[in-house]
C-alpha cells in the first residue's frame, strides 16, 4: 500500500476521484468567499439597532431593549475584532473585562487557531464611533448583564 495512501489495500485513486479531478483541472473555479462587511454598511446596522434601542426604551419594552443592546455589542465586536460567528457564540460576558481608559479585554477559552484550548485574550481599544466598549458599557448599565448571558 502507498504510505498515506487514504484508500485501503489499494494503491491506485479510484476513477471516478480522477475524472472529478481532470474536470477541476480542465475547468477550474474560484473559490467563492462572503465579502467582507463594508464600514457604510456596519454605521447603518449601527443606526437601525440604536433607533430600535430608542424604540424599545420609549416603549418600556425590556426584552426588545436587552437583545438590541446584545446584538449591538456583538456586532460591533465581531467587526473590529474579525471573530467568526462561532466565536462570537460561544462569547460569555464574564469573559470580558473593561479597562477605564484602555478599552476592553475578550477572554475566548477556544479558538479555531488554539489547538491546545489554553484560550485567547484579545483587546479592544476604546474608539470614538462604533465603539464597542461603549456598547458593552451600556449593557452593564442596564443591568442586563445576567439576563443577556441567560
Amino acid at each position: 500500500m502507498a504510505s498515506g495512501s487514504r484508500y485501503a489495500g489499494s494503491d491506485e485513486i479510484p476513477a471516478g476521484e480522477k475524472v472529478l479531478r481532470g474536470i477541476r483541472a480542465t475547468h477550474p473555479t474560484q473559490v467563492k468567499q462572503a465579502k467582507p462587511l463594508q464600514l457604510a454598511q456596519l454605521e447603518q446596522l449601527d443606526g437601525w439597532l440604536l433607533q430600535q434601542i430608542s424604540i424599545a426604551t420609549e416603549q418600556n419594552h425590556q426584552a426588545l431593549l436587552l437583545k438590541c443592546l446584545r446584538d449591538r455589542a456583538l456586532l460591533l465586536i465581531g467587526f473590529w475584532r474579525g471573530f467568526r460567528s462561532d466565536e462570537l457564540s460561544r462569547l460569555q460576558i464574564e469573559h470580558i473585562t473593561l479597562v477605564p481608559g484602555e478599552g476592553m479585554e475578550i477572554y475566548l477559552p477556544h479558538t479555531k487557531t488554539d489547538r491546545e484550548h489554553r484560550g485567547t485574550t484579545f483587546k479592544a481599544p476604546a474608539l470614538s464611533r462604533l465603539c464597542p466598549v461603549s456598547a458593552k458599557n451600556l449593557i452593564n448599565r442596564q443591568g442586563a448583564v445576567k439576563i443577556i448571558n441567560d
